[in-house]
């Protein structure tokens, strides 16, 4: 009882600073209140917003993985003690793309709520098509266009991963083939929009029909209804007709520069069609297809135009994302590739 007493006795004698300690007390309560609401709010608004939204997600090969492995597995057998590149370029060069049914049987797991890919190939144009460029950058894509021609990429023309630019460097034109009407991202997020007069392929046909860039219609004086002549780079005489259905702008072109990347990654010198359209151009080329030597290497190359395919898979939410990677390996999917998402 005596300690009680004593207690309220000073703070009876010292009221004004046990008030201004309660009101600091107080603040401080409110304070850390607010703080932790707030944290709250954010968490549970992230956690609604993933649960929201949908997640898209590609399959790619695990470069950086295999580069671990070649260090750990003691890659380091070159004069320098570096890295091994020989080894890196033997690992790249025997390594392949995953094709079409493969990327079809992984979209097949219960995870997936849609699967579209691009289909994207090169090729030249003749005499009556030309590719945007200005006299200074064609000379100096001439001048290069015979280093790394056999080279490719994954799955481009050259047929392995390595090998630099290859023929898209060298070429005139990207040619893009859309599996469905939601791998068209550019239109539907309103990078690029087609042209009134115009209209687009139909998803899924195998006309041979094209959407073409308003400034490479006005470059080589093209309109609606005529027919534009691709050919093959490694085969001048091989050539294909395509219809010009209509006319597209893309806001992409005004920030391009295509003195590192060659004419055909110029988003001005993009030609889109359907997927399957481009596809049976593709198995058309290969049918023809003879084995040709390069000059230079002395490598042997097949000269059928083949094609390069970007995959997306899309998901529902991040537990369905989460899901496909589990699905994926039990359907097959080797450990050298991995699942990733920009999304996330």
């Amino acid at each position: 009882m005596y300690i009680i007493k004593n207690a309220l006795r000073c703070i009876g004698r010292s009221k004004g600073r046990n008030v201004l300690i309660s009101i600091i007390a107080l603040v401080i309560a409110v304070s850390a209140c607010i703080g932790l609401s707030i944290r709250q709010a954010a968490e549970s608004a992230k956690e609604s917003t993933l649960a929201e939204l949908s997640i898209t997600a590609t399959i790619s090969y695990d470069r950086s993985s295999m580069m671990n492995d070649i260090m750990s597995g003691g890659g380091h057998g070159d004069v320098s003690g570096g890295f091994d590149r020989d080894q890196f370029k033997d690992v790249m060069g025997n390594a392949s793309s995953l094709t079409l049914e493969e990327y079809q049987t992984y979209a097949n797991a219960e995870s997936v709520q849609d699967f579209y890919y691009t289909l994207t190939a090169a090729f030249n144009g003749n005499d009556d098509l030309l590719p945007v460029t200005d006299e200074t950058e064609d000379e100096e894509s001439d001048s290069s266009s015979g280093q790394g021609g056999f080279g490719g990429g994954m799955g481009f023309p050259g047929g392995s991963f390595g090998g630099g630019k290859g023929m898209f460097s060298s070429s005139d034109f990207s040619v893009i083939g859309y599996s469905s009407d939601s791998s068209m991202t550019a239109f539907i997020d309103g990078t690029a929009s087609v042209l009134e007069g115009g209209t687009m392929f139909e998803e899924c046909t195998t006309e041979k029909e094209c959407v073409i860039s308003e400034e490479l219609a006005i470059y080589n004086d093209l309109a609606v209804g005529d027919t534009i002549i691709l050919t093959n780079p490694s085969v001048e005489t091989e050539t294909y007709e395509l219809k010009i259905v209509g006319f597209y702008t893309s806001s992409a072109n005004n920030d391009f520069s295509m003195s590192m990347f060659g004419k055909s990654q110029d988003p001005a010198n993009q030609i889109y069609m359907s997927a399957a359209a481009l596809q049976a151009v593709l198995d058309a080329s290969d049918e023809v297809s003879t084995t040709i030597t390069d000059e230079n290497t002395g490598r042997e190359s097949d000269s059928a135009v083949t094609g390069s395919i970007s995959a997306t898979y899309v998901f529902a939410n991040t537990d369905k994302y989460y899901a496909f990677e589990e699905e994926v390996r039990t359907l097959g999917l080797d450990d050298s590739y991995t699942v990733s998402s920009a999304d996330l």
